[in-house]
């Protein structure tokens, strides 16, 4: 399947599903990635099969040579992948600072009043990116990412700032 990025499809399908069942636990996501992925993937590689197998080496050259096809399919999902994974990272990710400055009679809660009125979901967005940035540019693996997250979470709430 190389006309479909399976890197960027099932992302994609799994950015959807997680969405259907994260409020309330319902079982519809499961069952549609279950089921638009295998039909999509095996219809797919059905289809290609056969299609290679009457093509012969004609389906290589067809390939190689619309070089610029190819690009546009890989930019066009690509793009859709990181439009749905952007909002579900917006809607999932949570992040909230519980500190709150004291002088005398004031108190200034600085999630609600300082960082939720610059700009509402910034510390998610910061959390993502940094996410992103240690994985895509770190090259650190996704157990070593989920280990600093946990370590980062437990030092901010030992200190009482998340």
């Amino acid at each position: 399947v190389s006309i479909i990025d399976t890197h960027t499809y099932s992302p994609i399908l799994l950015s959807i599903a997680m969405s259907m069942c994260i409020n309330d636990g319902n079982p519809i996501g499961p069952l549609f990635f279950c089921a638009v992925w295998l039909t999509t993937i095996v219809g797919l590689q059905w289809y290609l099969f056969h299609k290679g197998y009457y093509m012969g080496i004609g389906a290589a050259n067809l390939f190689f040579t619309n070089k610029a096809l190819a690009d546009k399919i890989t930019t066009g999902l690509t793009m859709m992948g990181l439009i749905v994974i952007g909002g579900v990272a917006a809607t999932t990710v949570k992040a909230s600072i519980i500190f709150q400055y004291v002088s005398g009679d004031m108190t200034l809660s600085l999630q609600e009043q300082i960082f939720d009125r610059i700009m509402p979901g910034v510390l998610p967005l910061l959390l993502t990116l940094s996410v992103w940035y240690l994985m895509d540019k770190k090259k650190w693996s996704a157990a070593k990412v989920v280990l600093a997250i946990i370590v980062f979470a437990a030092v901010m709430v030992f200190f009482g700032i998340m």
